[in-house]
């Protein structure tokens, strides 16, 4: 417990900097100072002063030098402190650093052997996604013009939504739909124009969705022949 409150109360830009330090050494089997210049623009001087640090106040017997590469590796006795050490969870930082890449300079991982197919482009409008998201911060109702599988022309709906949702996909909106007298997902991208907001509370709040509040466990099996 007194070991994960130190490591809670690091000052944020250093916790960045050491979860790079494991991350990089933990995947890639190797680290240098370059890593840390590269990702956080700091010095030589700097970068080793973070990787010390690491090794003397958190992690004595994470990290072994290795004089003749001139770099660091994991020791057998390696344990991640300030990552999750899943390969989930370093897949899933592959995947953010490619998105942030346009607009960023990356953190210096290992790119040679990774490729990243991006999925069709959902996007959202700024004129949709402002309205909703008062709505559903202040318990409102609003008009849409949604496009739905019926009709596909689109249609007026007046909705109260309450919490968005990614699927991993795209992006949902859970309302209250006054059309159909129940509670139903949104897809974002389906709003058309620009949603109305009306003057008063619904009382469709998120308490009543059931659906929404009810946990249901999930079996997957291979589909049977």
């Amino acid at each position: 417990m007194k070991r994960k409150q130190e490591i809670e109360s690091v000052r944020w830009d250093l916790a960045l900097r050491y979860r790079l330090i494991e991350t990089v050494v933990w995947w890639e089997g190797r680290l240098t100072t370059g890593h840390l210049m590269q990702s956080f623009g700091i010095s030589r001087q700097q970068a080793s002063k973070d990787i010390n640090s690491y090794i003397a106040d958190y992690a004595p017997k994470n990290l072994e030098y290795d004089k003749h590469l001139k770099e660091y590796v994991p020791s057998r006795h390696f344990k991640p402190l300030f990552i999750d050490g899943s390969a989930s969870a370093y897949l899933h930082l592959l995947n953010q650093n490619h998105d942030r890449a346009p607009y960023v300079e990356g953190l210096a991982l290992a790119y040679a052997h990774t490729e990243v197919l991006d999925v069709p482009d959902r996007s959202v409008r700024p004129e949709v996604m402002r309205p909703l998201l008062k709505a559903c911060r202040e318990g409102l109702r609003l008009e849409c013009e949604y496009v739905s599988f019926t009709p596909p022309d689109g249609e007026i709906r007046l909705i109260a939504p309450h919490a968005l949702i990614f699927t991993g996909m795209r992006w949902h909106m859970r309302a209250y739909c006054e059309r159909n007298r129940d509670y139903r997902d949104f897809v974002l991208s389906r709003f058309r124009g620009e949603p109305e907001l009306m003057d008063d509370e619904t009382e469709n709040i998120r308490e009543k969705d059931s659906g929404w509040s009810s946990q249901v466990q999930v079996i997957i099996e291979p589909d049977s022949p």
